[in-house]
C-alpha cells in the first residue's frame, strides 16, 4: 500500500509538472532572440556562397513550375549541400549574427530535405518549397539580395486559392505552384 502511495505521488508530481507552462522570453531573449542586422556589412564571401543557394533555388523554382519532380529534388539537395555549407562563423561574422543565420539556414534545408520524403508528390514538394521560400525571403531581409534585386512573389491561384508567395527577379514569372505566370504579383523586394 505505502508502496502505491509513493508512486502514485510521483505521478501527480510529474502530471503537474507536465502542464506548467514555461515563462516566455522577453522580446530578444530566449532561444531565438531577434538581431538585428541593419548596419551589419555582409562580407562577401558569404555573400559568394549565398549565391550559390539562390541559384539553386532558380533551378528548383523553374523544376517546380515545368512539374518536373526528379530535377526538383536534384535542386533541392544542391542547396540543402550549399546552405550546410555556408562560411557563417568562418566569414567574420559576430556569434550572435551567425547563430541567427544558421538557425534560418538550418530551417530551410530542412524544409528541403522533407520535400522528396513527404511523400506528397508535385503537391507535396510545393508545400515544401512555399515554406523554404518564405524563409529564404527571411534570410535574405537579414543579408540583403546577393543576385541583384529579388521580388517576393505573390500568387492567389496557388493551393487551391489558398495562394502562396516564392521569390523571382523581375523576369522570373515562371509560376512553381503551377498556375499561370500572370499571377504573379510582386508584394515586396529584397535589395
Amino acid at each position: 500500500m505505502g508502496r502505491n502511495l509513493w508512486s502514485g505521488g510521483w505521478m501527480v508530481l510529474l502530471a503537474a509538472a507536465a502542464c506548467t507552462q514555461p515563462v516566455k522570453a522577453p522580446a530578444g531573449e530566449g532561444e531565438n532572440p531577434v538581431v538585428e542586422f541593419t548596419g551589419i556589412a555582409i562580407p562577401a564571401v558569404l555573400k559568394d556562397s549565398l549565391r550559390g543557394v539562390m541559384d539553386g533555388y532558380t533551378v528548383l523554382t523553374g523544376a517546380l513550375a515545368k512539374e518536373d519532380t526528379l530535377l526538383a529534388d536534384a535542386a533541392a539537395r544542391l542547396m540543402r549541400q550549399r546552405l550546410d555549407s555556408l562560411p557563417l562563423y568562418s566569414s567574420g561574422l559576430d556569434s550572435a549574427h551567425a547563430g541567427a543565420l544558421e538557425l534560418n539556414a538550418g530551417s530551410i534545408s530542412a524544409e528541403l530535405a522533407a520535400m522528396a520524403l513527404e511523400g506528397g508528390g508535385l503537391e507535396g514538394r510545393r508545400q515544401s518549397f512555399w515554406m523554404a521560400s518564405e524563409l529564404l525571403y527571411d534570410l535574405l531581409q537579414q543579408t540583403g539580395s546577393v543576385n541583384g534585386v529579388k521580388f517576393h512573389y505573390w500568387c492567389g491561384e496557388a493551393f487551391g486559392g489558398k495562394g502562396a508567395f516564392w521569390l523571382g527577379d523581375s523576369t522570373a514569372l515562371a509560376n512553381p505552384y503551377g498556375g499561370k505566370a500572370d499571377c504573379a504579383e510582386p508584394r515586396d523586394t529584397i535589395h
